[in-house]
């Protein structure tokens, strides 16, 4: 086994063709054979041949230089459009196209501050007519109010007014029925002092009789005190 390559796999392939070699059998010599010829699939990586493999190959890297891809666009024959190009977006004009995108740019910003002040406007408009709304509601409280307040002067001034009537009238009545009152006493005064008068001439003579009977007693009556003093101090001195 000395005189057996290093690499692994050729050591296997060797073993393998002695094998068959002592067995006699040719179709494994054949295939053997077959395995060292040149073969279309058999291509070094590294020093682009056919005879052998690339882990197989002891070869220097041969380099080969190949177009770059600039290279080959720039090989091939210009085709023209069927279609023509717009100037706006034609590659040679392009000064033109960046014009126009920075035109349309401005006119969709002016655009879109158009719709934003439209959009305040409306906002604003909305704003007024709701403080109008509320101003006009605040004057028809207002209306109502002052209507209620008038409603209530001219109510309280009518009671007034009826109130002050009514006085009059119950004034009325009193003085009307003090003076049928001092009427009636007026009348009853007069029929009692025409009795009066009448009664009196009768009595003035039963007057001075009872005058000299009264007159009388009472002379009998001081009398009698004075003979009670006398007995007491008479009662006394005796003490």
């Amino acid at each position: 086994m000395s005189h057996l390559p290093k690499s692994r796999i050729s050591t296997l392939r060797a073993l393998t063709s002695m094998f068959y070699k002592q067995a006699g059998d040719e179709e494994a010599v054949k295939v053997t054979a077959h395995q060292n010829k040149p073969h279309k699939d058999k291509l070094c990586q590294n020093c682009l041949q056919h005879d052998h493999f690339t882990y197989q190959c002891k070869n220097p890297t041969i380099y080969l230089p190949r177009p770059s891809s600039n290279e080959r666009i720039r090989s091939k024959p210009r085709t023209v459009p069927s279609v023509q190009i717009p100037e706006e977006f034609n590659y040679r004009n392009r000064t033109q196209y960046e014009r126009a995108i920075e035109q349309k740019r401005i006119e969709e910003k002016q655009a879109r501050k158009e719709e934003r002040r439209k959009i305040r406007e409306q906002r604003l408009l909305k704003k007024q007519e709701r403080k109008k709304e509320k101003e006009h509601k605040k004057a028809l409280k207002k209306e109502q109010i002052k209507k209620e307040l008038i409603q209530e002067i001219i109510e309280k001034k009518i009671s007034k007014k009826l109130k002050k009537e009514n006085m009059k009238q119950e004034k009325i009545r009193k003085r009307r029925r003090l003076t049928e009152e001092d009427n009636e006493n007026q009348s009853s005064e007069i029929s009692e002092s025409e009795n009066v008068q009448s009664s009196s001439s009768e009595s003035t003579d039963d007057s001075d009789i009872s005058q000299s009977s009264s007159v009388e007693e009472e002379e009998e009556e001081e009398q009698i005190k004075m003979e009670k003093k006398k007995r007491k101090r008479k009662h006394n001195h005796q003490s």
